[in-house]
Order: C-alpha cells, then structure tokens, then sequence
C-alpha cells in the first residue's frame, strides 16, 4: 500500500532506499496481524529481490533487499497448517528469513521516527529479540495489529466490550445489554476471522434486524448470524497467492491451493483512488 502518500516523491524514499527491512509480526486477537506482516515482506521481496521484476523496480533503489519477519507463532494460526506451509515456501523463495516462535523488541518511538527518516544516510540499526537473536535492519515494520475505536462505548456501556474491547454481540449482532445497539465487521467479538465475507454477512443480518426494529415487528424473527469456516486468500507477491476456502457454499471443510501466474490485485485502484494516490505507478 501507499505510504505517506500526501509528500509525493518523497513518500516511496524510505522504502526505496533501504537495504535491511525487518517485518515484525505476532499473535494478538486479530489474524490480519500476521496477514499484514506476510504480505508485506512478499511484496518487497518480489518487487526488489525478484529478477523477473528488475524492469520495474524503481531507479535508485537499493538492491537486494534483506529482509527478516519475526513471528510468535506460525504463519496464519487461526488456519491449517497446509496454508502456513505454503507462505513458507514462498518466504523461501523469495530468500526472506523467517523467525517463528520469537519477538522483537521494538525499538522506542524515537529511534522507529529516526529509521523512518533514514534515507540518506542509511544507518544500519541492530534490533534485539525476547530469545537473544540479533538482526541488522535500517527499517522495521511492525505489524501488530490494531485496536477497536470504542471508547465511546466504553464511557456507557463498559460491560458490552470484552478484555480486548471488542464488542460483545449475540447472534443477532445486538451488543450485549444494548439491544438497540448494533455491532458488526472487526469492531465485533462475534467468534469469526476478522474478515471482508464475515463483515458482509454480519451486515446483512444486522441490517434486516434494524427494519424488523423500526417495522415494530415481533423480535422473535430476528435474523441470525451463522458463523462460516475461516477463509482467505494471501497474496505472496505480485502473481502469487495462497488461498484457503471452501470448495462451494455449504461446506464446512476447507482445501488449500497455491495460485501462480495471477495479476495484481483489482481492487487497489479503488483504494489507491479513494484517498488520492497516483495510480500510474503501482511499484510504490
């Protein structure tokens, strides 16, 4: 993705010119943590490491690229092992070092800024893990998750939000001791990934159970959230992803494929358009 898209130029300096990244990513209650942290590195490591796209990789850059993710658990826990299995034949490919089952110590806010801002001199920093190990990077990315925005909530209804302060629904996506409350997509502790299918079908169900509300209609027929198994497709570079889903609707078993000689994804025009990016460069 873009990064500080609003400078021009001068937005694409940092990630062109280093020469170490360091991908962190670990365990928290979001799998899109982990999401985040692979496809970062595979998106890097293919664009500067890859010699199928030297004709693209921006002038000036600095390469190879040495690039490291660090990783408390495997790759995509929350999925079969055949998934992570597969990310980590692409890492391998692609000449990414992996680290599983460690953490990094992030470095301080002060010294994150400083590496941010390291475009010319390219200093090389030493960062630390909780087993001891030592890895030379001029850049981290910390992928670690995000938290939900309901501090609102909180203020009012302490007890509808969980430890993690998501909001706890029932199935009818009503949040718990607020029934004309509802909550849907990430923001819900519904039991699911947090994911595009899962927050369309909490949409849906929350939706027609407002009409039912506003209609005045008996909220015994209240629609109900079903949860599905965990899908998902990991797109490990430019032409090439991993996907986890069901063979058809209905089905409660999943199957693993790996995708080769694809496109880039369609829909980062839409993203990159709805916050002003310069779509005629797609390698920043």
């Amino acid at each position: 993705m873009p990064s500080y898209l609003a400078s021009g130029e001068d937005s694409c300096c940092w990630r062109w010119c280093s020469r170490y990244v360091s991908v962190q990513s670990f365990a928290t209650s979001d799998i899109l943590t982990f999401l985040a942290g692979v496809q970062y590195a595979t998106d890097i490591a293919d664009l500067y490491n890859n010699p199928e796209n030297a004709a693209i990789v921006p002038a000036g850059s600095v390469v190879p690229k040495k690039i490291t993710i660090v990783s408390s658990r495997r790759f995509l826990p929350v999925y079969k092992e055949a998934l992570h299995e597969a990310v980590q034949r692409r890492m391998d490919a692609l000449g990414i070092e992996t680290i599983l089952n460690d953490r990094v110590i992030m470095p301080s806010d002060e010294r994150l800024l400083e590496m941010e801002n390291n475009v010319e001199k390219r200093t090389t920093y030493t960062i630390g893990t909780r087993d001891g190990k030592q890895i030379e990077a001029d850049l981290v990315l910390g992928c670690t998750g995000q938290r939900p925005n309901t501090h609102i909530l909180e203020k009012y209804s302490p007890s509808s939000l969980d430890e993690g302060m998501f909001v706890r629904v029932s199935e009818t996506m009503q949040a718990e001791g607020l029934p004309k409350v509802f909550a849907v997509g990430d923001v819900a502790a519904a039991g699911v990934i947090k994911a595009g299918h899962t927050a369309w079908d909490m949409a849906t169900v929350a939706a027609e159970n407002i009409v039912t509300f506003l209609r005045g209609t008996d909220e015994q027929i209240l629609q109900r959230f079903e949860k599905t198994p965990p899908k998902i497709k990991v797109t490990l570079g430019f032409k090439h992803a991993s996907a986890e889903t069901t063979l058809k609707d209905g089905d409660k078993d999943t199957h693993v494929f790996d995708l080769t000689d694809g496109t880039v994804e369609g829909q980062w025009q839409v993203i990159w358009m709805s916050i002003g990016a310069d779509m005629s460069d797609p390698t920043i």
